[in-house]
């Protein structure tokens, strides 16, 4: 990803209050900052039924804001 794509993908849309990535992954994308040994990761331990219900949440969140 180019440094133009992942500015785009980790900004902010003022109509849905999330950025494209985090819409699509359900996260807000990784920085070369984060991948550091010293930075604060998050990971995710719930499993993979209940991750996708968090994303379908967040979808229909999203689309609400839209409407």
């Amino acid at each position: 990803m180019t440094q133009v794509e992942f500015a785009y993908n980790n900004s902010t849309n003022q109509d849905t209050g999330k950025c494209p990535f985090e819409v699509a992954y359900g996260t807000r994308p990784n920085s070369p900052l984060d991948l550091t040994p010293s930075a604060d990761k998050h990971q995710f331990s719930a499993d993979a039924e209940s991750r996708a219900k968090e994303i379908e949440k967040l979808h229909e969140q999203v689309r609400q804001r839209i409407i």
